[in-house]
């Protein structure tokens, strides 16, 4: 098989019918089909079923959807390489996030990097599950990942520090009674916080809380399962952070999000949960963090202030996975 052969395979998947596919790439429909149909071949199993006015992808074009198009992307990525080299400061760097960090904590590195090199686009790529994320980058289809540290990875992995979570309530909500205040200065990632508030206080109470289909549903309800709050009641469950925030805010029920997205404006409470909850987030890739990618961790470390220091631990550490 050929790099052609998937491109061309490609091209039929997007546009869903061999003649615009055809015309997207300036070839006859004839010699297209005749690419797709040896492909088919040498793959052993029919990759399109073929309609009246367009063509459905088969489990097995499904299947090797992904495959091909890392291929693509590796081609296209290494000549990018090489014209870096050549132009300098020219291209492009590919990340790879979750949500709840491509909103939050890489805003300001984001917004740096523009500002310091703006001939370098970004193209960033966003899930809403760890999983998701570190199955894309184990392809091989980002230069770089910013995300939940990996619990397994056979490449290079550093981490970054901690992600501290809040608690959103509304202002008149009698929990707030229970709120026991800062002994000194609020860690820099709740600086909004009135203080710490018992998770057991809440333990009857309807949440707001995240699609089950977020990672962020996994992360949240556990921590709450660890204090008790097993299978927690919902008055909503939304993919949206403002929208968590804003009816967090206004009185249908608490919710536990990332400090670094929510508003500075908020009109609730924030305050920090007892037990509180971290997450680790890390920078990995499935070479080596190198050039641009180096770069962009470097700014994250400079400008993503709310991220806490990491627990003593090498820096950079290489995981391997498990059997």
């Amino acid at each position: 098989m050929s790099l052609r052969q998937m491109e061309y395979f490609l091209a039929v998947a997007n546009e869903g019918s061999f003649s615009r596919a055809a015309v997207q790439l300036n070839v006859t429909q004839p010699a297209l089909s005749q690419q797709v149909a040896a492909l088919e071949s040498e793959l052993g199993a029919p990759l399109f079923e073929r309609l009246g006015r367009g063509v459905r992808m088969t489990a097995a074009g499904r299947a090797y959807l992904p495959y091909a198009e890392a291929a693509v992307t590796a081609r296209r990525r290494g000549r990018q390489a090489v014209e870096n080299v050549r132009a300098g400061l020219g291209g492009e760097l590919e990340l790879a996030t979750v949500i709840s960090v491509g909103v939050g904590v890489l805003r300001k590195p984001l917004l740096q990097w523009h500002a310091q090199i703006p001939g370098v686009a970004i193209l960033l790529h966003e899930f809403s599950h760890r999983r998701a994320l570190e199955q894309f980058v184990d392809l091989g289809a980002a230069d770089l990942a910013i995300g939940p540290a990996p619990a397994t990875w056979d490449g290079e992995a550093i981490s970054l520090g901690y992600e501290r979570f809040v608690l959103v309530l509304s202002g008149d909500d009698d929990a707030l009674k229970r709120i026991r205040p800062y002994r000194g200065q609020a860690p820099q990632a709740a600086s909004m916080s009135v203080g710490r508030l018992p998770l057991g206080a809440l333990k009857s109470r309807q949440w707001v809380l995240f699609e089950r289909a977020n990672g962020l549903s996994e992360l949240i309800e556990g921590h709450l399962a660890s204090v008790g709050i097993v299978a927690p009641r919902a008055a909503l469950r939304t993919s949206q952070f403002v929208a968590a925030t804003a009816l967090a805010s206004g009185g249908m029920g608490p919710t536990l999000i990332p400090a670094n997205v929510v508003p500075a404006d908020l009109p609730g409470v924030v305050c920090e949960p007892d037990p509180p909850l971290l997450r680790e987030l890390s920078a990995y890739a499935k070479t080596g963090i190198v050039g641009f990618a180096a770069r962009f961790v470097d700014l994250i470390r400079e400008h993503a202030t709310m991220l806490e220091a990491s627990i003593a631990r090498p820096a950079v550490a290489r995981r391997k996975r498990q059997a």
